[in-house]
């Protein structure tokens, strides 16, 4: 504890205010940040401003430069990394189960082309990550899902320049729109994602017509809890490993890139007290952590122990980085894929009223 109290107070010491004034740094407000939280908290220092919010706040917040540092979104980090260094002490990641960025659905996870999903509005990272993981799962979010019906003049049904369909797909249970150019009668119904603010149940999504819903954070843990298991329960954590074979990073600490370079020795000195604060909030303060995130879910301490130190990973490593990357790849694969399918489409529709 009293190492971590020098770093701080090196960092933020009287003579170092007329570079820094000061300093605010923005705190997620969700569970899995409690430990660092909870280190920072007590120590009770004039020249540090947190800031609270959720990632999506922290994001606009960093964008805006209110804050110099944060622990913002791994895909805010990626869409600006211009603005942006990164600091390697520490992020917010799984090494397979999550616990805490799940997708409720009522169909299994590769049916859920041409769905209505909810997504949540404190987050980007898991977002872009469930856009990602859909699309290797087979499941098309850009070209929306065509159902078809054929009469060929030899009476035989065509599907041979329908994209990535089955024929299965194409016929069964088809509204059939008249087409006076063509033989063919396409009827588009789309993948959809609908912002929410967790203001309803699962259940109560999907009575009013949403296929599935992602949560995220706290509102995950305690709804995972009450959640009925007949319908399907994803960890994005978890199909994240399975397609990457890398621990999923949801969030990264980052600071504005000006700063850092105007500021090296305080930036190293930011990166160890990150460090440090890690460790201790695991350490020294963890058993009152436990205690205060117990109280605030109504969650037992054996299940929030174990989703502290078991599930979730704070560590910046090497394959950290590596899938921060991966992160970044996939998301500009799928882009180039939305810009291609739509092509195709605008092709096929022209055909079509030829």
């Amino acid at each position: 504890m009293y190492n971590l109290q020098k770093v701080i107070l090196s960092l933020f010491s009287c003579k170092n205010i007329s570079i820094m004034k000061k300093i605010k740094i923005g705190l997620i407000e969700f569970t899995n940040c409690l430990p660092l939280n909870y280190s920072f908290e007590r120590q009770n220092l004039d020249d540090i401003e947190f800031v609270y919010g959720t990632p999506a706040k922290l994001n606009k917040l960093m964008d805006r430069g209110e804050i110099v540092a944060a622990s913002i979104s791994s895909f805010e980090y990626l869409q600006n990394k211009n603005k942006y260094t990164l600091i390697k002490s520490g992020c917010i990641s799984s090494d397979g189960e999550c616990g805490s960025v799940l997708l409720f659905s009522n169909k299994k996870f590769e049916d859920l082309t041409g769905c209505k999903i909810g997504t949540p509005c404190d987050s980007v990272s898991s977002v872009a990550m469930l856009k990602i993981l859909l699309e290797e799962y087979g499941v098309n979010l850009n070209i929306p899902k065509q159902k078809w019906f054929s009469e060929m003049r030899s009476g035989s049904e065509d599907f041979s320049f329908v994209p990535n369909l089955r024929k299965s797909e194409l016929i069964k249970g088809s509204e059939i729109s008249e087409n006076r150019n063509t033989n063919l009668h396409p009827t588009y119904y789309k993948t959809e994602f609908v912002e929410h603010d967790y203001g309803k149940t699962p259940q109560q999504f999907f009575d009013s017509g949403f296929n599935a819903v992602l949560f995220i954070g706290d509102n995950a843990l305690k709804t995972n809890r009450i959640f009925p298991k007949p319908f399907f329960v994803y960890d994005l954590g978890t199909l994240w490993k399975e397609v990457t074979g890398l621990p999923a990073v949801f969030g990264v600490w980052a600071v504005k890139r000006d700063w850092a370079k105007k500021n090296p020795e305080k930036f190293e000195q930011l990166n160890n007290l990150i460090a440090k604060a890690i460790e201790t909030g695991l350490g020294t303060y963890f058993n009152k952590v436990l205690n205060k995130a117990s109280c605030n879910l109504g969650i037992e301490k054996d299940i929030i122990k174990k989703y502290l130190t078991s599930k979730i990973k704070y560590n910046f490593t090497q394959q950290h980085e590596k899938s921060v990357e991966i992160f970044n790849q996939l998301y500009g694969k799928l882009k180039q894929k939305e810009f291609s399918d739509l092509k195709k489409r605008e092709m096929l529709e022209d055909a079509l009223n030829f």
